[in-house]
Formats: C-alpha cells, structure tokens, sequence
C-alpha cells in the first residue's frame, strides 16, 4: 500500500484504498452519483466500489487525519 507523509499537519496521511476501505469509500461515491441526479442507492455504491477494487479496475486515494486507519 503506498504512502505519502508530508505537507499537512503531523500524521496527515494519504494513501492509496484497498478492498478493506470499502466502508470509507463507498458513501462518498454514492454522493458522487447524487451530485450527477441518481437516486441514491449505498448498497449499490458499495458493490460498484468493492468490485472496482477487487479487480484493480480503480484507484482510489483516501486522505487521513492524524493517521486515522494506519
């Protein structure tokens, strides 16, 4: 899993998201979907995700505060 430490406030993190952070990930594309007028739908949001990730189809960044999930 890649890594950047740097520029923000001690222990900000950004880091590539893995199958494990489907649960982080998820409701912020279905607010993605939202915002492009689709009704919105979590449990679909989280399948497309888990799927994309799953495959390596995707890459996704998450950025941490204070290293929050590390």
């Amino acid at each position: 899993m890649r890594r950047w430490v740097g520029g923000g406030r001690v222990g900000d993190v950004v880091r590539q998201a893995g199958p494990g952070d489907v649960d982080a990930v998820a409701p912020l594309f279905d607010a993605y979907r939202q915002f492009y007028q689709q009704s919105s739908d979590p449990a679909l949001a989280r399948a497309f995700i888990a799927e994309r990730l799953a495959r390596s189809e995707s890459v996704i960044f998450l950025a941490e505060r204070g290293g929050c999930g590390s």
